[in-house]
C-alpha cells in the first residue's frame, strides 16, 4: 500500500460515504430543482414587470412628444395669415422659427 492509503481510507472514504446518499437521492435533487425553478420564475416575473413598466413609460414619452409637436405645428400654422402666400422654403422656415 502507498503512504496515502491511510489518509484516504480514514478521511476521504467516510466523507464520500456521507455525500453519496445525497447525490443519488431524488428527494434532494427534486427539492433543489423546484427551489431553483421557483427562484427563476420569480426573477423572470420581476424582470418582465420591470420591462413592461419601462416600455409603457417609453411609449407614453413618445406619444407625449408627438402630441407636443402636433400642438406646436397646429399653433404655428394658425399664426400664418390665410392671405399670405409662401413660395420660398427658407422664408417658411424663418417664419416658423420666429413663431417658436
Amino acid at each position: 500500500a502507498t503512504p496515502w492509503y491511510s489518509l484516504f481510507s480514514i478521511l476521504i472514504l467516510p466523507i464520500n460515504s456521507v455525500i453519496n446518499p445525497f447525490l443519488f437521492d431524488n428527494i434532494l435533487t427534486t427539492g433543489l430543482l423546484s427551489f431553483m425553478n421557483y427562484r427563476c420564475v420569480t426573477l423572470l416575473r420581476a424582470l418582465s414587470a420591470s420591462l413592461t413598466r419601462m416600455m409603457v413609460a417609453s411609449i407614453e414619452n413618445i406619444f407625449q412628444r408627438v402630441s407636443d409637436q402636433a400642438n406646436w405645428l397646429f399653433l404655428a400654422s394658425s399664426e400664418v395669415n390665410e392671405d399670405e402666400e409662401w413660395t420660398d422654403a427658407d422664408a417658411v422656415n424663418t417664419h416658423v422659427a420666429s413663431i417658436a
